[in-house]
């Protein structure tokens, strides 16, 4: 081009058709500068150049384009711009915060993700919004993505207090203290279960032995094996205490009744089976008592 001239990338003094302006101080420039490609229409596909001489001026953000001219298809453009066809400007922007200012949304926060070239910008303040997965979304998209973010960040610093107040530790407790505090804890009641389990023969001697070696060292994923295997175990021992009483329904609803069973049959398989075995098998009086054909049951 025969004479640089100056684009105004945004405009931070005035509000922009979508009812938000950006603080072009608190526009964060700092990766933007070690790689201000120049995209056309915002399309990372058709990159033109690149931006030079980035300024911030007063609340406006200003830069010098220059055109990659070794390119034919660019060199329409650039002339395009040279002689005063095209003269707008658009900036995209990876959004953190955003308050409302004198009635206003403000963009307080941000950093420069690309520049571009556009042949018809919406105003002075057109500017392309993302969140931090670069995802582009309208303002009041990012404005409940940024307050549910706060929101998150709120619950996990009241989560964390009531975590070290549980504890025993100061709120202020860096986190490496707590995770060390949890996992003290977890090996603490993992050799309890383990315990448990060994008692409830839901393992050997041997395996109890070598999974509270594996949870002392640091394996704390034993648990979930123990957790596992527990949960086999007390499945397999409802199916034999519901064949038990398929067996035996008789006997039990007489001794125990209903209620009785339901109590009975928390205690475990092996003592629920001497139980009923110790039950006496239903007496009738039906061979007692008789009239003509028929033959009653006396309960």
């Amino acid at each position: 081009m025969s004479k640089e001239k100056r684009f105004v990338l945004s405009d931070g003094t005035s509000v922009n058709s979508k009812g938000y302006r950006i603080d072009i101080n608190g526009l964060d420039l700092t990766r933007f500068k070690s790689n201000p490609v120049m995209l056309y229409e915002h399309n990372p596909a058709k990159v033109i150049g690149r931006w030079k001489d980035i300024r911030k001026e007063g609340n406006r953000l200003t830069a010098i384009p220059e055109f990659d001219t070794e390119d034919t298809e660019i060199l329409s453009i650039a002339g395009k711009v040279e002689r005063g066809f095209i003269n707008g400007a658009s900036i995209g922007i990876v959004v953190f915060n955003i308050q409302a200012i004198d009635g206003v949304d403000v963009v307080t926060k941000s950093e420069l993700f690309e520049a571009s070239i556009v042949a018809v910008p919406a105003d002075a303040g057109a500017v392309r919004l993302y969140n931090e997965q670069l995802e582009c979304l309208s303002i009041d998209k990012l404005k409940l993505s940024i307050n549910q973010q706060k929101q998150n960040k709120m619950d996990y610093q009241e989560c964390y207090k009531q975590v070290c107040s549980a504890l025993g530790l100061n709120p202020d407790t860096d986190i490496k203290t707590v995770t060390d505090a949890i996992n003290k804890l977890s090996k603490t009641n993992g050799e309890s279960n383990i315990e448990e389990a060994l008692n409830l023969n839901i393992l050997t001697v041997s395996e109890h032995h070598l999974y509270t070696k594996m949870l002392r060292g640091g394996q704390l994923d034993v648990l979930q094996i123990i957790e596992e295997k527990k949960q086999d175990f007390l499945k397999k021992q409802d199916n034999e205490i519901l064949e038990l009483y398929k067996k035996n329904s008789d006997k039990i609803l007489t001794y125990l009744s209903a209620e009785g069973w339901n109590e009975v049959k928390k205690i475990g398989y092996e003592s629920v089976k001497k139980i009923v075995d110790a039950l006496p098998e239903r007496l009738y009086l039906a061979k007692m008592v008789k009239n003509g054909d028929e033959v009653h049951d006396l309960d």
